[in-house]
């Protein structure tokens, strides 16, 4: 059995903290955007249903300018990325990052309690 993944947007969008409560109750995780491949299939997805910005599962919120995965893991330097235009400096109050809809599912740093669409992941 392979993993599943669960979209959730509209009246169902939350804060970036609240997202990854809801998947945790379910057994998962926020899902993190973290594989080139993945992210390029997922927006050809995105782009052709004209989904909401979504939380992309990586924040700064504990050191500004140190990005980690939802899992604990650091963004390292050779990591895969999707910035639009380039990565945040510096930008506090801006904690998390989301693939907006008007860069075609780019990332850009945002506030971390405005309520957004996000996928849970639930590995087997």
């Amino acid at each position: 059995m392979g993993d599943c993944f669960r979209f959730w947007g509209g009246r169902n969008g939350k804060s970036y903290s609240g997202a990854r409560q809801f998947c945790q109750q379910d057994g998962g995780d926020i899902y993190m955007w973290r594989d080139a491949d993945d992210v390029a299939r997922l927006k050809t997805i995105l782009i052709s249903t004209g989904a909401p910005s979504m939380w992309v599962g990586l924040s700064d919120e504990d050191v500004e300018g140190t990005w980690v995965w939802a899992d604990g893991t650091v963004l390292g330097g050779n990591d895969f990325t999707d910035w639009f235009p380039d990565p945040p400096v510096n930008m506090p109050g801006k904690d998390c990052v989301v693939a907006r809809k008007s860069t075609q599912y780019r990332w850009r740093a945002a506030r971390c309690s405005t309520r957004r669409a996000f996928i849970c992941h639930t590995q087997p």
